[in-house]
C-alpha cells in the first residue's frame, strides 16, 4: 500500500500512469510502467520459479483519483452554497 501512497505523492520518482500495473510476488511488490519492465519482472520470476500475480492499476488508479476530484468539487460546492 505505501508503494501506491509514495506513487500518488506530487513529485515522486514512480508515477502512476494508465497503463502501470502492480506485480506481486510472495514477499515482495513491483510497479511496471512499461511493458519491458513486466517483461523483466515476469523472466525474473519465472527463473526463480515464483508465482506472480500481476494486476492492472494503473486505469483503476486514474478512475478512482477523478472519482476522489469529482467529490472534493461536489463538497466544496455544497459548502460554498
Amino acid at each position: 500500500m505505501e508503494l501506491l501512497v509514495a506513487a500518488s505523492q506530487p513529485g515522486g520518482e514512480d508515477k502512476i500512469h494508465s497503463r502501470t500495473r502492480l506485480v506481486a510476488f510472495p514477499e515482495s511488490v513491483a510497479l511496471a510502467h512499461q511493458d519491458y519492465q513486466l517483461l523483466q519482472l515476469s523472466e525474473e520470476a519465472l527463473a526463480k520459479d515464483l508465482p506472480y500475480h500481476v494486476l492492472p492499476i494503473g486505469a483503476w488508479h486514474v478512475k478512482l483519483q477523478q472519482r476522489l476530484a469529482d467529490e472534493f468539487d461536489e463538497g466544496a460546492a455544497k459548502d460554498a452554497a
